[in-house]
């Protein structure tokens, strides 16, 4: 059975030379590595109507959040933290580019605010993912393009 294995971009050059001239130890054939451009995974989540949904729900779990943050104002804030010069979301240096943002801590950094809510990168995924919608969703072609390679294979 064909495998691909689907890295998150944040691998050091080193790392990525190593790991995509991997051979499978049983078969000898090099190992089907491919690499997110964004840091995370969780740059896919970084949707504000989802994220303002998965707060709610997280929330009414635990007693609810009062009042329910408007996507505007989990947009507004999610601005302004990429914005500040906060090197726990860009440790690689902070050149705004979003695929470089460590989308974990934007989502941890906008759960806390919102709802004084831990963001689990397990649950709180799920959460936001099923929230995602074709209409909301970004970069879910950059996955794909790197899935294509599998169903070619």
């Amino acid at each position: 059975m064909p495998r691909l294995y689907l890295l998150d971009g944040d691998r050091e050059p080193d790392d990525v030379t190593l790991l995509a001239g991997t051979n499978n130890p049983s078969t000898g054939e090099r190992v089907n590595v491919k690499f997110l451009p964004g840091t995370e995974i969780e740059n896919y989540l970084l949707v504000p109507e989802a994220i303002a949904q998965a707060i709610v729900e997280e929330a009414s779990l635990i007693g609810g959040v009062e009042p329910a943050p408007a996507p505007e104002a989990v947009r507004a804030k999610f601005a302004e933290l990429v914005a500040a010069d906060d090197e726990s979301l860009f440790p690689r240096g902070h050149d705004r580019r979003m695929e470089q943002v460590k989308g974990s801590k934007l989502i941890e950094k906008l759960y806390d605010h919102f709802g004084h809510l831990r963001y689990d990168k397990n649950r709180s995924g799920q959460v936001i993912a099923k929230h995602l919608t074709a209409g909301n969703a970004i970069g879910l072609n950059e996955i794909i393009e790197r899935l294509d390679v599998l169903a070619a294979a």
